[in-house]
């Protein structure tokens, strides 16, 4: 971002202060996470979401059109950080479609799309499309799924060759650097009780041999979203504090990227989340138009759904259901806000509590 962005952005962090203490000035999101799809041809461990439709088909009957989803951004206006996501984006038909809608109407300064890069081909196709024409403000990040090396990933993500074609994806991402420039490259590793004894391997592969422009570890999550709450794929806290010392001795770490997050993971381990803004400057949508507070507690608590209010998000967002939710989420009253850790939400949760952030990471500086 622009230093003009970033100024900006620091009077938004006030506004969005004030939102949460007062409830005024009402705000529109400035973090917005758009599920576009549950399809996904991963069967990963770690996320049921590949489910979904699996069990109940008519649920992909539901998926927003490409004009509807223009038309809920047209009523959100610009946000911040934009994510896409699914289940797998790129099994959208519209994705490039789609991608020029949220450029257009939600004008992100930072645009991450998530993918289990299983489709090389289909990737290239689309990015190259897009970039050719994209904003030059925009910071575009392609992140994709790596949980572990080869033979081992492929196992976790249920995939047999998915080890190979995200080796031909990464090729595909750094042709498009070449290229134009863009988009950055990014892995995110979950770490489960699968993989949770191999981070050390799997970090120094990552950074020394693959050499992205970022990397990003975090916990497995028991998430309604991804159909685990009832699963039992966490690792034990200990061997997470173990290995998430890596980021506190790898070089890695001095970007402030990674240092911010390693301090939200820190104190995700030792139960003393920082203050949660999702339903004030975070929101995600979803694919058959539910708005949700957050992917932790997904359907079981939505501010509403978008097909009944003629895809106008403003509808929603400030409504009496809305602001019930703030006050839950404020108060940590749902059962997933205890010992909760949002990735997406943290992006702008550590900005909102920039106070607390350095007193932490200074403390453990001194230690």
């Amino acid at each position: 971002m622009k230093t003009i962005d970033y100024l900006k952005y620091s009077f938004q962090i006030m506004g969005y202060k004030g939102f949460r203490a007062f409830g005024f000035p009402k705000m529109m999101p400035s973090n917005s996470v758009f599920s576009v799809t549950n399809a996904c041809n991963s069967r990963c461990k770690t996320c049921h979401i590949w489910e979904k439709y699996r069990k109940n088909s008519k649920l992909a009957k539901e998926e927003m059109t490409t004009k509807q989803w223009i038309k809920t951004w047209k009523t959100m206006g610009p946000s911040t950080f934009c994510v896409f996501t699914g289940g797998e984006p790129f099994l959208r038909k519209d994705a490039y479609e789609l991608l020029l809608g949220i450029q257009k109407y939600k004008k992100p300064k930072i645009l991450t799309i998530c993918t289990n890069a299983t489709f090389p081909e289909r990737i290239e196709k689309v990015l190259d499309k897009f970039i050719r024409q994209m904003n030059k403000d925009i910071n575009l990040t392609v992140n994709i799924s790596l949980d572990h090396i080869e033979e081992k990933h492929d196992e976790i993500r249920g995939i047999p060759g998915n080890w190979k074609k995200l080796l031909e994806t990464t090729k595909v991402i750094r042709r498009l650097q070449k290229k134009y420039g863009h988009p950055n490259l990014c892995y995110h590793t979950v770490v489960s009780k699968w993989n949770v004894h191999d981070v050390p391997k799997i970090y120094d592969y990552v950074v020394n041999k693959l050499k992205p422009d970022v990397y990003i570890m975090e916990p497995s999550e028991l998430r309604y979203e991804l159909g685990t709450i009832k699963t039992d794929i966490l690792p034990k806290k200990e061997d997470l504090a173990k290995v998430f010392r890596v980021y506190s001795t790898n070089k890695n770490v001095t970007k402030l990227t990674n240092l911010v997050r390693k301090i939200y993971i820190d104190k995700y381990i030792k139960g003393k989340g920082l203050p949660c803004y999702a339903t004030f400057n975070h929101v995600q949508i979803t694919t058959n138009g539910n708005v949700w507070a957050c992917c932790m507690m997904a359907d079981k608590s939505p501010l509403g759904n978008l097909h009944n209010v003629d895809f106008d998000f403003k509808k929603i967002w400030f409504s009496k259901k809305a602001d019930e939710i703030r006050k839950k989420v404020k108060n940590k009253s749902f059962p997933t806000c205890k010992g909760c850790y949002l990735a997406v939400a943290a992006n702008t949760s550590i900005p909102q509590n920039l106070h607390l952030t350095l007193l932490y990471g200074l403390g453990g500086l001194i230690k």
